[in-house]
């Protein structure tokens, strides 16, 4: 390709001749040599085998001139000025150089780099082509930051090398999306560190913004998480917001017509302000939005893996403007990472919730363990004890007398120790019934809903098609304390008059469903899962790989259904 430039320079009238837009390069390179040019002598035949050779060349010279016409590389062509002071000066360049530097070039011929381009000028580009042209050394920059207003950040590689005649080459990669790619993968495992961490959520966050604020200059970043029980949103990360702004939105409700991040919450797509004074989702936050400088906004829901909305990512802009597709993809790639960042630390804090709920749940057990051995148990056995004590006092009493008086105490001892041996069968079925073991999962069902009843005076109805199938012992108890957890989320919370349960096995699953016809709750409570017992069931039935779905609406009871897979029977 340097052989190309070379050769349609020198074979220009004056030296100069553009191979772009003004003058291709076919044109310089097909142009024969001047006549002065031409090679004197009286052997005509000689003229002749120059002018045959010529012809011969053109082909190729058409095919290096299409060659740099088309190339993607940027090309361009720089001498030195006659007053040094003058720098350097464009000779030629082809199409890619005029894209990759986002500079029209087509009237730039014999300016120089200062003039052609003045936010160049000082840049390592200018230095470098200063310094090849003195030293004639090869030069690159791989990664040459390049910035135009209102543009993306855009990364270039630079080759600079030497040409005869005082004249430098520029060869311009556009290498944007590898380093691109690269830094958000760092900035992306960065965050994932901080998380695993233990870093504070918004401190995670605002690495993201400030990585995506990098490469994409003049917007300011947002990212506001969502309260599903009240609807409100929150402020998690906005490091070059004004103050004010986030004021202004901190704790402001979801609905259709709330701005952009409102609105994106409400209805779980991207809306994109282009211009936020003429706006009709922005009447209510107009007024914050404008006097702090605010003229776009482009918003995008962050959403859970199950499709729950967990917050907003916002790009802000003091400029009226649309959203590009590189923008686009940017924004979509921080956003499946806010929300990985956001889903892992909720996971998280429900795992802390539920590892604390299940700690009180054992003191809860030892206490009242404790309480039913000391109050039940002691206060028994301190009877018998006494008992026996009276009986070791009395030696003087006749035959008649000690078998009337030993028969009464006798009597009553026997009476107290069937008292206490039930009382610790309660105390052990209370910890794992031992129907669950010796009769199976749907015996213990049944025994447990008619404690139930008895205990909550609720009606209750149980069916089943497996009355005497056998289970795995981490199937059994999974369903066992759902089930028994879900009768006490009724007892507390339903006001039920009436219960049903059925379970049954269709196609290598379990189903467990308890319906109940109390006070039902609204299904936006059911979606966030918010109660610990809710959840407790939640991943038992998740360690089984199973799932756990529940429906309610106010005043219409509540349904649990647990869908369990069975492990395939085992052939001999």
């Amino acid at each position: 390709m340097q052989g190309w430039v070379t050769v349609g320079i020198d074979r220009s009238d004056d030296g100069v001749r553009a191979c772009g837009p003004t003058a291709s390069g076919a044109d310089a390179l097909l142009e024969g040599p001047p006549a002065a040019a031409q090679p004197e002598g009286p052997d005509s035949g000689e003229q002749r085998d120059v002018a045959t050779e010529q012809r011969e060349l053109r082909p190729a010279l058409q095919l290096y001139a299409d060659i740099a016409h088309y190339v993607q590389i940027g090309l361009s062509v720089w001498r030195l000025a006659p007053a040094p002071e003058a720098g350097l000066l464009l000779v030629a360049f082809n199409p890619a150089a005029e894209r990759l530097l986002d500079v029209g070039l087509d009237t730039c011929i014999g300016q120089s780099l200062e003039r052609i381009a003045p936010d160049l000028s000082g840049t390592e580009l200018a230095d470098m082509l200063q310094r090849v042209a003195s030293d004639g050394r090869p030069r690159e920059l791989p990664a040459f930051r390049f910035v135009r207003p209102g543009a993306l950040r855009r990364t270039l590689s630079l080759k600079v090398f030497p040409l005869p005649d005082e004249r430098v080459g520029l060869a311009v990669e556009d290498v944007t999306q590898q380093t691109r790619s690269l830094e958000l993968q760092v900035a992306e495992r960065r965050v994932l560190e901080q998380l695993a961490a233990g870093a504070p959520l918004g401190d995670v966050l605002r690495e993201l913004i400030l990585s995506i604020e990098l490469h994409v200059p003049h917007t300011l970043g947002s990212i506001l998480r969502l309260d599903a029980e009240t609807g409100c949103v929150h402020v998690l990360a906005a490091p070059h917001l004004p103050e004010a702004f986030n004021r202004a939105v901190e704790g402001e409700r979801i609905g259709p017509v709330a701005g952009s991040c409102g609105t994106a919450a409400y209805t779980k797509e991207p809306v994109y302000s282009t211009d936020i004074a003429s706006d009709p989702l922005w009447l209510r936050y107009r007024q914050a939005a404008l006097s702090n400088g605010l003229r776009a906004c482009w918003s995008t829901p962050i959403l859970s893996s199950e499709g729950h909305v967990l917050g907003t990512f916002a790009l802000y802009y003091r400029d009226t403007r649309r959203p590009r597709h590189e923008e686009l993809e940017l924004i979509a790639r921080v956003t499946h990472v806010a929300g990985i960042a956001m889903e892992r630390r909720q996971l998280d804090e429900r795992l802390r919730a539920l590892t604390a709920r299940i700690e009180a749940v054992r003191e809860e057990e030892r206490t009242n363990m404790a309480r039913e051995i000391h109050d039940v148990l002691g206060q028994s056995l301190t009877v018998l004890k006494m008992d026996v004590a009276w009986l070791n006092r009395r030696p003087r009493l006749t035959t008649g007398e000690r078998d009337a008086v030993l028969e009464g105490r006798l009597t009553a001892m026997s009476k107290m120790i069937d008292e206490v041996i039930n009382q610790v069968r309660r105390i052990a079925a209370q910890l794992r019934p031992g129907v669950l073991d010796d009769l199976g999962l749907a015996a213990a069902i049944e025994w447990q809903m008619r404690d139930f009843s008895q205990r909550s005076g609720v009606d209750c109805a149980f069916e089943s098609n497996i009355p005497e199938a056998r289970f795995e012992r981490d199937v059994s108890t999974a369903i066992f304390r759902i089930l028994q957890e879900t009768l006490t989320n009724v007892a507390r919370h339903a006001h039920a008059q009436r219960v049903e349960v059925s379970l049954v096995e269709s196609q290598g699953h379990l189903w467990l469903r308890v319906r109940d016809d109390g006070a039902g709750m609204a299904p936006e409570a059911t979606a966030r899962r918010r109660s610990l017992g809710l959840l407790g069931m939640h991943e038992r039935a998740q360690r089984l790989g199973g799932h756990l779905s529940v429906t309610s609406s106010p005043g219409a009871g509540t349904q649990i259904l647990v869908d369990v897979p069975l492990p395939a029977p085992v052939t001999q």
